[in-house]
């Protein structure tokens, strides 16, 4: 506990035990909340985790993911797997290179889909072919790659 909470550690007396308690039961929790992701990485490549709808306007926090049994979300893989696991497969794959963009090491390309209107994306088919051709990465076409900082 001392490495993961160094403060609380050096004011453990300060604390109070209900708050030391529920410090600690957060620590002990930490590996269970990464269990589902880990499990969605094992079946698909890691671009699935970039097209997992986490937020507001969907209504899927990252804890509802975490919270699930691993039996019900072990479940819920098989399901998608069998249901759109090619396509899934295809685009999580070509959506490998966002994690170089998103620490920006790499603002040189950019994805197709970003040059579309939202709303157009949101219309087209399940499992379109364009919807894989859209997370297709190409240069920039502007000075955009010029980032200013």
């Amino acid at each position: 506990m001392s490495q993961a909470y160094p403060e609380i550690h050096q004011n453990r007396r300060e604390l109070s035990e209900a708050e030391y308690s529920t410090k600690l039961l957060a620590l002990r929790n930490r590996p269970n909340a990464g269990r589902n992701w880990y499990l969605m990485r094992q079946r698909f490549p890691i671009g699935i985790l970039a097209l997992v709808p986490t937020g507001e306007e969907y209504k899927i926090q990252n804890y509802r993911i975490e919270k699930l049994s691993t039996e019900l979300f072990k479940t819920f893989l098989d399901v998608l797997d069998e249901q759109r696991g090619n396509f899934i497969r295809e685009v999580a794959t070509s959506l490998l290179k966002i994690r170089d963009i998103l620490l920006r090491e790499d603002l040189s390309r950019q994805f197709e889909f970003e040059r579309v209107d939202g709303e157009s994306i949101k219309k087209e088919q399940l499992n379109s072919s364009n919807l894989i051709q859209l997370c297709a990465l190409q240069a920039y076409s502007d000075d955009r790659s010029q980032v200013q900082e």
